[in-house]
């Protein structure tokens, strides 16, 4: 039966992952558990709710190898709470499990791990190394606009597709793209290993995957090794594994709805325009979405109205010098984009006819955001 001492801090370096990954409301109970396998010199933590699999890996001193299921919330708070330096994990014959730490000790009350659900294979996949900043800044760009239509399941992630740099450069990226149909959103990740991907059409990784994806970045601040199966997207680190299985339906063309050429660019500095969205949006709510913005020569006035809790009229210096336009946005499109952004000014281009804007800044490589706009009585 399960034994082993392990440093707590080992164990807590994914402790939170593991509890977002545990399924908290299921029709399988076992879901809510987390899978301790003891063996090899090492504790192996395995947390799934069947989309998203997170195995974590941690060298300890196995006294006797076996495996049992806890109940995750409970135990990741109570390991989270100690403050003793090493532990001790102990099953019983009745499924209990004794946690030993400093001078006290405390008792979780398991389930079979039998009724534990294997996880996807993931041995065999390619996988590639990126960069840990790359991939986080990638999914920070997009991640806002994927959809949460239930009738909109193809655009509930974000698609990865593997596709040339540059028309006919042969320079191989990794595009991350998003849209709600409202907007669009698209990011680049540059890596010369990004050719030894096995990534012959692209896939679309639901939300829920991102998210974990991202935390499992965050916990490396150097490099990640991501890959794919037609079911399921890999990314390990050096103690963890996470799989993820990939959406359904086909991802729409990006490409089709992005303008070539444009009439006019706007300049605004990117941080002086968001502060000044942000003073509009505690007044925005999901009834009364639409913003009236009024582009005059150097001068951006945003007008809102909500009848239900106030009206504000803000300006913003910018460089413009084309005709006087006014156009309605839903301003939480253009918070998300500045707030994901890096570049100290960006660039808004639009063709005076169409209702796509495009949103890129210099120092934002290989990133774009569309948001479309609409006519509004002036």
């Amino acid at each position: 039966m399960l034994h082993v001492k392990i440093v707590k801090d080992f164990l807590f370096k994914n402790i939170n992952q593991l509890a977002t990954v545990a399924e908290k409301r299921t029709v399988m109970p076992i879901l809510t558990n987390l899978l301790l396998n003891a063996k090899d010199d090492q504790l192996i933590i395995t947390a799934t709710d069947l989309e998203v699999t997170f195995v974590g890996a941690y060298p300890a001193q196995v006294i006797e190898a076996g495996q049992m299921t806890v109940y995750a919330k409970t135990f990741v708070e109570v390991i989270r709470s100690i403050k003793a330096d090493e532990l001790i994990l102990k099953q019983t014959a009745n499924l209990s499990l004794e946690l030993y730490h400093g001078s006290g000790h405390t008792t979780f009350y398991g389930k079979s791990p039998d009724d534990f659900p294997p996880p996807p294979s993931f041995e065999n996949v390619n996988l590639i190394e990126i960069y840990s900043a790359d991939l986080i800044d990638a999914i920070d760009k997009t991640i806002f606009s994927c959809s949460t239509e239930e009738t909109s399941y193809n655009l509930s992630g974000i698609e990865f597709l593997k596709e040339e740099k540059e028309p006919n450069s042969g320079v191989q990226v990794l595009r991350l793209v998003s849209s709600d149909s409202q907007r669009l959103n698209v990011a680049t990740i540059e890596s010369s290993e990004i050719d030894s991907l096995d990534l012959p059409t692209p896939i679309i990784v639901p939300r829920k995957g991102l998210e974990e994806l991202k935390k499992l970045a965050e916990s490396t601040d150097s490099k990640i090794k991501i890959g794919a199966t037609p079911a399921n997207m890999v990314a390990k680190t050096d103690n963890a594994a996470l799989i993820i299985r990939l959406a359904s339906g086909d991802f729409p063309d990006y490409t089709k709805v992005i303008p070539q050429e444009f009439d006019y660019t706007i300049v605004a500095n990117r941080l002086s325009l968001l502060d000044t969205i942000k003073i509009i949006s505690p007044l925005a709510a999901q009834k009364y979405k639409q913003s009236k913005f009024l582009f005059s020569k150097d001068l951006l006035t945003i007008n809102y109205s909500n009848p239900e809790l106030g009206e504000t009229e803000q300006s913003v210096g910018i460089e413009y010098s084309g005709p006087e336009l006014i156009k309605g946005f839903n301003c939480k499109f253009y918070q998300e984009v500045l707030m994901a952004m890096k570049s100290e000014n960006i660039h808004i281009s639009f063709k005076e006819n169409k209702v796509t804007w495009l949103v890129t800044g210099p120092e934002d490589r290989g990133y774009l955001g569309l948001i479309i706009s609409m006519d509004v009585n002036s």
